[in-house]
């Protein structure tokens, strides 16, 4: 019985560094969902960016 209870917790205290290097990576890398909504918002900014530089010249001339 108490040989389980020190294999559980030499088993934790292995797993305990992948699952936060695994957590670290999942933060560092971008999801396809995180990366369609930032392509979603940069197209809006370069679409809004050009409106403004086609009123600017026409009010312009």
């Amino acid at each position: 019985m108490a040989g389980n209870a020190v294999t559980g917790l030499a088993g934790t205290a292995v797993r305990a560094p992948f699952k936060v290097g695994s957590k670290a990576i999942d933060m560092a890398t971008t999801s396809q969902e995180e990366a369609d909504r930032n392509l979603g918002r940069k197209v809006r900014k370069q679409r809004k960016r050009e409106a403004r530089e086609r009123r600017d010249a026409r009010q312009a001339h």
